[in-house]
């Protein structure tokens, strides 16, 4: 996998962080190793306007992948977001991040949270790949 990584926001986070969650989840996931995926860190405004304009959602939201050709995608990520619901959930934001990147990186890959068995089984290996690399 090739991952490009762009922080359009305010937030200390690395790129390193994220090639390092890459690496453990291509160990479950080997069909990523020939992906090419641009990794945009997005503000809540920013998210908001690409939210809206592929899902029609006039909010924010903390995750969106586009899988743009069979080995081209792109993940967003609102920092923002993940910091909100971490401190929901009561766990630190680079767990939150590390959750949603996850979790694009499935949606990539097919994996899909709609709705009912196919909800369930992502959320399945999306924690089974956290407790990994968390």
């Amino acid at each position: 996998m090739n991952l490009d990584f762009y922080n359009l926001t305010p937030f200390k986070i690395e790129k390193i962080f994220f090639e390092n969650i890459a690496k453990r989840v291509l160990k479950s996931k080997p069909a990523l190793n020939n992906f090419e995926i641009s990794l945009v860190l997005l503000d809540d405004a920013e998210m908001k306007k690409i939210n809206s304009q592929y899902r029609g959602e006039k909010r924010s939201t903390d995750v969106l992948s586009f899988s743009l050709d069979p080995n081209l995608a792109e993940i967003f990520i609102c920092p923002e977001q993940a910091r909100h619901q971490a401190k929901k959930f009561g766990h630190p934001p680079k767990r939150e991040l590390a959750l949603l990147f996850i979790h694009g990186l499935l949606h990539i890959l097919g994996y899909n949270d709609a709705g009912g068995a196919e909800r369930k089984k992502m959320f399945k290996e999306q924690s089974a790949i956290l407790k990994c690399v968390m």
